[in-house]
């Protein structure tokens, strides 16, 4: 499996982010073995085999429009764990309406 910091961090450097921000951001962008699923790219959710009713995303300001297209509804924000004053929007997917 590939490291899955570096393709967060490829994603991220094709929008123009700097090295010194995606440094400062390695942590939120950093994945627990435990995180992972097969095949590559797919992600264990945690909460799917407890019949969760909302998957929560923190996103990327950047990302915002993304994730309202794709059925999300704003959610409110968060404080970055990596950058002083920085925002984070977060998303909601209502499951138990899909």
């Amino acid at each position: 499996m590939r490291d899955p910091f570096c393709a967060a961090v490829r994603s991220k450097a094709y929008w123009g982010y700097s090295p010194a921000f995606l440094a400062a951001c390695r942590e939120e962008l950093t994945f627990a073995g435990s995180q992972m699923d097969a095949p590559e790219g797919s992600f264990t959710v945690a909460g799917a085999s407890l019949r969760a009713s909302v998957l929560t995303v923190q996103s990327d300001p950047g990302a915002a429009g993304f994730y309202l297209t794709m059925g999300a509804r704003a959610a409110g924000w968060r404080d970055s764990h990596s950058i002083a004053g920085r925002r984070l929007p977060m998303f909601a997917f209502d499951l138990a309406s899909s």
